[in-house]
């Protein structure tokens, strides 16, 4: 509810937090699977939010149909070979979407969570989160370690 002006005023005395959150991350303009090949390690983390599937969104959204809501847009076979690239990872893969028998067809033991969400002007949609087996496994270790330190606090 800002003006660019009052922005631009209250920076100063942001600038510092800024400049500390940004301290080592780099920002790469460039192919997206490119970008995860190059820095996937077995420790990596993915977090990949492509855009939506063009018949997954809401034909409510007023960006879609005479305006575009992405300005790079993925069609069924770009969605299929992020896909591929994704399974084709050392690292931890958490992946984010609309539900989709393109995706639950390529991921095939990915542990997939549902989860109920307001968008498309507040309207519940239905969105997904598909984790590559080794970053459950790493979930599900971190869990256990979580439940035996309560377990030791507790006696």
């Amino acid at each position: 509810g800002t003006v660019p002006a009052m922005d631009w005023r209250n920076y100063p005395d942001s600038l510092a937090e800024i400049v500390d959150r940004m301290r080592g991350v780099i920002i790469e303009h460039r192919d997206a699977v490119a970008v995860m090949t190059a820095h996937d390690a077995p420790t990596t983390l993915h977090y990949v939010d492509p855009p939506y599937l063009p018949e997954t969104r809401s034909p409510a959204n007023k960006y879609d149909g005479k305006y575009r809501m992405y300005r790079h847009e993925l069609d069924r076979g770009g969605h299929s070979r992020l896909l591929e690239a994704l399974r084709d990872l050392a690292g931890y893969v958490i992946l984010s979407g609309y539900p989709d028998a393109l995706y639950d067809d390529a991921l095939p033991g990915w542990r997939r969570i549902e989860t109920r969400a307001l968008a498309d002007g507040a309207r519940e949609r239905t969105e997904v989160l598909w984790i590559n087996p080794a970053c459950a496994d790493a979930l599900d270790r971190e869990r256990r370690t979580y439940k035996q330190a309560d377990f030791l606090e507790a006696i």
